[in-house]
């Protein structure tokens, strides 16, 4: 049994048994309805019946899908034989299955906003047909060509494969301890007091591997549909229906009265979810001007259709010359029916008429579609302007972070060489200090005169006093740059497993680029429109957290070796005069190798600052040097992105291009048929017109 009950998924339940039907009951029109309303009772059944079998075994002709709709359909027959059509074919078939079931059943003309159109674009010929049905005295809009399922592009199989496998192995990172090169000295000169260990993570070989081998398998897409009986467009509330579909005369808009300007400045489209259409209210509308059109003579019909939709839009020709040539085969079936000569010679003129009219159209018609075609493929390359112009501030951005960190890696490894070698320097030191000889025979020498003992010690004050106050210079800004390395250590890594952010809208947008969406599409807008947040969150990050504090540290490294350099050199003059003292005799020699041996271990503890220091720079290294390579995979994503868009403008072009060729071929084969209709009605005058030969 068919009904209106839809299942969760938004999907038509129906019965496989009704829908499969043998191939000679399928290619008969009146067969195919016998077969698929028996034993259905009341309008409702034996609409769903048909609607459900059209909607399932008839697929959408992608070859037309570019080109606007034919001017004249294909039979009923054609349809039904190769199981295949395009909007108008779907509404015709449509109308004459319900006819023969004794269902009211209209096709409605007019325009739709698929995926192809864009807020602001000029529409130069019909673009769409649907249906509207009378039910139990109540009407209603329904679109077959929609419901067939979910018209895109989507991924191959081996494209899914891929995207999954990324999804289910995400970079792995394995944390590793830095081996201090000076741990063996510094336990037996610093003690426990530094044995603080120091990490940083390295990608998983055969992750990384996988990773970078699968990453160069292209990911191709190709277009489709999901296949059932999709109920947004079935039955649809007016209102609903109305935000993407309008009609040439209003009375098939059941209510709506919008006008050509607001379907093709009108966004509300954008925003119309799943969660709306499913949560339509399909009730039926009476309407008493349908009801008026369809007791209408086909002629009359015709007339109205021609005349609402050249004034609605003047630009379209398609339903115009349809309309025409019809009325012109109307005229001339009539010419043929009719006794009276005079009456008949009326009719052909008039028929000739509605001919001449129909191949004038046409002839617009072909010029409206290479507009069109012309429009369109600026369109498209705006599109991809849009874009790459865009990108190239984003690349600028992400190769400025790049240059940024280049600069603070050559500065930390810098200071990881120049620590290496202070840190030689300083136990140099500490030894040449241990050698400095104080073992002098005082016995044997004179007491210096008072002045010059005066002087000396004068000086040795003011070294000491020079001294002191740098050892607190140098322990503050130790204290600084230890607290920076601290933090620095530390966040560098956080930084470097957050920086995938700024790459995800890049990923994104070549996805959604694969599926033929672009910069105009509001999926991609709404992606877009985060990138200079991310980017400017992105860069506050890196300046607070990593490059301010890489440069300060780099400053006081510098300025704190040059200033222990100074502090040795005063601590050398400084056991210089001590040693003067002591050969004046005013200076205990116990006192004189105290004061060498705190010498000796200011400079130790200058090595173990050094040595401490050194894991720290090392993940330092590390980590700014893997910030380098997650950067250049950010500068990879937008230049992929920058590809697919290429690409999608390419394939774009290539189906306007297949379209423009089927629509110019529909044409001729029209203008053909309307040539070979003037010449019968031009041949059939002059058989009336001839005189009749006397015997």
């Amino acid at each position: 049994m068919f009904c209106q009950a839809v299942t969760d998924d938004g999907i038509l339940p129906y019965n496989k048994k009704d829908i499969k039907l043998h191939r000679q009951e399928d290619n008969n029109a009146e067969l195919l309805v016998k077969k698929l309303i028996k034993n259905k009772t009341g309008d409702q059944e034996k609409f769903d019946a048909i609607f459900t079998w059209v909607t399932l075994n008839i697929k959408y002709d992608y070859n037309e899908f570019y080109s606007p709709t034919a001017s004249i359909p294909g039979s009923i027959k054609r349809i039904l034989k190769t199981k295949r059509t395009i909007c108008l074919g779907y509404s015709n078939l449509m109308d004459t299955l319900c006819m023969l079931a004794g269902i009211t059943n209209v096709t409605v003309y007019g325009y739709a906003k698929d995926d192809f159109f864009d807020v602001g674009d000029s529409l130069y010929g019909h673009n769409h047909a649907w249906n509207a049905v009378k039910l139990d005295n109540l009407w209603y809009l329904y679109d077959a060509t929609w419901s067939i399922g979910e018209i895109d592009y989507k991924l191959t199989a081996m494209g899914k494969w891929i995207t999954r496998w990324f999804e289910k192995h995400p970079e792995k990172l394995k944390k590793k301890k830095i081996r201090n090169r000076y741990r063996h000295k510094m336990k037996s000169i610093c003690g426990n007091e530094y044995t603080v260990p120091i990490f940083y993570y390295k990608p998983r070989f055969f992750n990384r591997i996988l990773r970078a081998r699968i990453a160069r398998l292209p990911i191709k897409t190709h277009r489709a549909f999901i296949k059932g009986i999709n109920k947004n467009y079935y039955l649809s509330e007016p209102a609903v229906f109305g935000l993407t579909h309008i009609s040439d005369s209003r009375t098939w808009n059941l209510g709506s009265s919008k006008t050509f300007r607001d379907l093709e400045t009108d966004s509300a489209y954008y925003y119309l979810t799943d969660s709306v259409l499913k949560s339509q209210n399909r009730q039926g509308t009476e309407c008493t001007e349908c009801d008026t059109y369809i007791m209408l003579s086909k002629k009359e019909k015709l007339k109205a259709l021609n005349e609402t939709s050249l004034s609605f839009n003047k630009r379209n020709r398609f339903i115009t010359s349809y309309c025409e040539t019809a009325l012109g085969n109307i005229n001339l079936g009539e010419a043929y029916s009719e006794k009276d000569s005079l009456n008949r010679i009326q009719f052909i003129d008039s028929a000739k008429i509605y001919y001449t009219n129909a191949r004038l159209d046409l002839q617009q018609c072909k010029k409206n579609i290479s507009v069109f075609v012309m429009l369109h493929k600026k369109k498209n390359k705006r599109k991809m302007s849009l874009l790459l112009t865009e990108n190239k501030g984003h690349t600028l951005f992400v190769s400025q972070k790049v240059k940024a960190t280049l600069y603070h890696t050559r500065n930390f490894n810098k200071m990881l060489s120049q620590g290496e070698a202070y840190a030689n320097n300083y136990l140099k030191k500490a030894k040449n200090i241990s050698h400095f000889k104080i073992n002098l025979k005082i016995d044997k020498l004179k007491p210096y005169p008072e002045k010059i003992l005066a002087a000396i010690k004068n000086d040795l004050a003011k070294k000491e006093t020079q001294l002191d106050s740098l050892v607190n210079n140098i322990r503050v800004k130790k204290q600084a740059y230890d607290s920076i390395m601290e933090h620095l250590s530390l966040n560098i890594w956080q930084q470097v497993k957050q920086h995938d952010s700024i790459i995800k809208p890049f990923v994104k947008g070549a996805t959604l680029r694969r599926l033929r969406k672009d910069n105009y599409k509001k999926v991609v807008i709404d992606i877009r429109k985060n990138i200079p947040a991310f980017e400017f969150r992105y860069a506050n990050d890196l300046n607070n957290i990593i490059y301010n504090p890489s440069e300060e540290a780099f400053v006081l490294f510098k300025n704190i070796t040059s200033l222990i350099k100074l502090k040795t050199k005063l601590q050398r003059e400084c056991l210089a005069d001590n040693r003067e003292l002591l050969k004046a005799k005013d200076l205990s020699y116990d006192a004189l190798e105290q004061y060498r041996e705190l010498i000796i271990k200011d400079c130790d503890y200058d090595f173990c600052w050094v040595a401490d220091n050194y894991p720290k720079m090392a993940t330092m290294l590390y980590g700014l040097a893997y910030l380098k390579i997650k950067q250049n995979n950010a500068l990879l994503a937008v230049n992929i992105e920058n590809s697919e868009e290429r690409y999608r403008h390419y394939k774009v072009n290539d189906d306007l291009k297949t379209g423009f060729k089927h629509a110019n071929k529909s044409i001729v084969f029209d203008l053909r048929d309307v040539k070979l209709s003037i010449k019968r009605a031009d041949r059939y005058k002059r058989e009336l017109t001839k005189p009749k030969k006397k015997k």
